[in-house]
């Protein structure tokens, strides 16, 4: 299974506020009424002076409970299973 096989859709756009076109945000459709519920969930992303090779900094708006997702939303790349660029 791959990642994002569970999704119906996947949005993604500029912040409109962002001139250096560092900063994006996204929204994932999961499977309504499925394991994850019906909800659609909001990420900010934010790609530093060292993207590609650094990680963009990811932030879901809604709370969610992952392993790799801190109270505030941060997502942790490092607790990922198998993430590759």
């Amino acid at each position: 299974k791959k990642w994002g096989d569970g999704c119906m859709g996947i949005n993604l756009g500029l912040d409109s506020q962002d001139i250096t076109l560092s900063g994006w945000q996204a929204s994932i459709i999961p499977h309504q009424g499925g394991h994850i519920g019906d909800r659609i969930y909001t990420l900010k992303i934010k790609a530093g002076p060292g993207y590609p090779l650094d990680p963009p900094e990811m932030t879901f708006i809604e709370q969610v409970a992952m392993p790799c997702v801190n109270k505030y939303g941060v997502v942790n790349f490092n607790r990922l299973n198998n993430f590759e660029r």
